[in-house]
């Protein structure tokens, strides 16, 4: 859970310094971030894109105030 509000952060950073962030761009460092993370338990659909769902990102951006 810390990882995921320290990515949070991070988007917002990108956000306010309009670095263009993309959502794409985010879903795939999710993932990445998630794989370099140990025991961390992944959907196993995150595995075929390599990237997080639709939904995760959703569920980022539907908690804070930068969607």
């Amino acid at each position: 859970m810390e990882q995921e509000l320290e990515l949070e952060k991070y988007a917002k950073r990108c956000s306010d310094i309009n670095y263009g962030l993309t959502y794409r761009a985010l879903q795939k460092l999710a993932y990445e971030n998630a794989v370099a993370l140990p025991n961390c338990q992944i959907p196993t659909e995150w595995h075929a894109n390599k990237e997080s769902k639709e939904e995760w990102r959703q569920g980022v951006y539907g908690k804070t105030s930068y969607a």
